[in-house]
């Protein structure tokens, strides 16, 4: 059977308005064989961008836009519409017009149905930022560009206001008091010691997940006194690799040196997985107890863990614990620490420098709830209070 791919070098159509293979690149291109035909310059730009992308971007960014744009091509082929729309410059003007404004009105639809599958802010508004990152890469017209856009996206944030869908949801805070409960629920075996060395140094450090993960013994430092200094060579935030310092207590110190010592580290990754195993003794055992007792082993992978393994770790470890875990994520002690800094009555800015953000609104983002006390009106309230209930009654009837 002949192949249906036209040639990367073929003559591309005055508007391409049916998905072929074509390329294979970084934002684009494959969802099951479903790529739009594009003109040689176009997919040679994509292939560039995707090697720039890849240098420059994170794991977890380009992981994000990739998944979040398969999410897009993959409705845009159920849907029989293409993800990507090229205009050739020879195109008359009515028809420019009618192919952007039908491609304006597919990106509304993909929209919409994001709403109806019950989708929040946060999630449209990621999506939103990759499908013009990857009309600004391939070089077509980006249908969010015009300004029937601004109308079309206030519509579909009064939609999602309705039902409170523009609201963020944080993850829920894990603070030091559940975080003592948990170190007081943990058995002394290998998986403990790493488990409690890893959720107080993100409790310590207000570190992401990722960066948690990736720790390495030599990026920890030991200080007078007990404490420590964990050195971050890289984050989200500072993509250039300058390196973020962050404190370590004395108490966490004491936990990591148990976990090194217990797992027999020297170097290399601090958090790794271990696999138990069970594994029978042999006769000697048989004879000094009269049958073939089961033992534990352990075996410590050189490998660092995952990062989605430590979202785990503090949910096993929370309902280990009798605490609830439903909305525990891997932010859960950078939130949770935000939590008790402010409740202490530390500075925004000096939260904000602990935690390695630039200024103080994700302070303020993930503490709002408890902000409320500090407020103006709350303090003025307590300084001058409103009248009792029934006081005002009662005045009435001492004048009548």
């Amino acid at each position: 059977m002949p192949s249906t791919e036209p040639a990367l070098d073929s003559p591309a159509p005055a508007i391409v308005d049916h998905a072929l293979v074509v390329v294979d690149a970084l934002l684009p291109m494959t969802v099951d064989g479903h790529v739009p035909l594009l003109p040689s310059e176009v997919a040679d730009r994509l292939r560039e961008f995707t090697r720039q992308y890849e240098v420059a971007m994170s794991e977890s960014t380009v992981r994000a836009v990739r998944g979040d744009w398969t999410t897009y091509a993959t409705w845009c082929r159920n849907a029989g519409v293409p993800p990507l729309v090229y205009i050739a410059p020879s195109t008359a003007p009515a028809e420019r017009i009618k192919a952007e404004t039908k491609a304006r009105t597919d990106l509304q639809q993909f929209f919409q149905n994001a709403i109806d599958r019950g989708l929040r802010r946060a999630t449209l508004d990621r999506y939103l930022s990759t499908i013009r990152l990857a009309h600004r890469a391939a070089g077509v017209p980006d249908p969010t560009a015009h300004p029937m856009w601004t109308l079309i996206w206030k519509g579909i944030a009064r939609q999602l206001a309705k039902d409170g869908r523009n609201r963020k949801r944080p993850a829920a805070p894990l603070r030091q008091a559940q975080l003592t409960a948990v170190l007081q629920a943990l058995d002394g075996d290998l998986r403990a010691l790493r488990d409690a060395a890893l959720m107080c140094l993100a409790s310590d450090t207000l570190a992401r997940r990722e960066e948690i993960a990736r720790v390495r013994i030599s990026e920890l430092t030991r200080l007078d006194g007990g404490a420590g200094r964990l050195e971050i060579p890289s984050s989200k935030t500072d993509g250039e690799g300058h390196g973020l310092l962050r404190h370590v207590s004395a108490a966490t110190m004491e936990y990591i040196d148990r976990w090194i010592q217990a797992a027999g580290l020297e170097r290399g990754p601090l958090f790794r997985a271990v696999r138990l195993r069970s594994a029978k003794r042999g006769k000697e055992a048989k004879r000094k107890h009269g049958s073939l007792r089961t033992m534990r082993t352990a075996e410590i992978s050189p490998n660092a863990i995952a990062p989605q393994e430590v979202a785990r770790i503090f949910k096993r470890r929370l309902q280990q614990a009798g605490i609830d875990a439903s909305r525990i994520s891997g932010h859960s002690t950078r939130v949770g620490s935000t939590h008790d800094l402010v409740a202490q009555g530390h500075s925004g800015s000096a939260i904000a420098r602990a935690a390695g953000w630039a200024n103080d609104a994700m302070v303020n983002y993930y503490a709002r709830e408890l902000l409320t006390v500090d407020t103006a009106m709350a303090i003025a309230r307590e300084q001058q209070p409103l009248p009792a209930p029934g006081l005002t009654k009662r005045l009435a009837d001492d004048k009548a």
